[in-house]
């Protein structure tokens, strides 16, 4: 079985891109700040939800914001 995993989340990049600060990004899919620093930090593992709202702030997609590994399962 093939599995995958999320290495990196790259938000920050796209943030910065469009003058928005970590607070207005927070504020503005719900969350608080902490959890966007932390997610940038890739401290986080994000719930899909969440990741489908920043993409739409973002003006990007969940696929452009995170690189996934494919890993197996022995």
């Amino acid at each position: 079985m093939v599995k995958s995993q999320i290495v990196e989340i790259h938000i920050s990049n796209h943030r910065e891109a469009k003058e928005m600060s970590q607070a207005d990004l927070a504020n503005r899919v719900g969350v608080v700040k902490q959890t966007i620093i932390n997610l940038e930090k890739n401290k986080h593992n994000p719930s899909l939800m969440l990741m489908y709202a920043i993409s739409k702030e973002l003006e990007t997609t969940i696929e452009e914001l995170v690189t996934f590994e494919r890993i197996k399962n022995e």
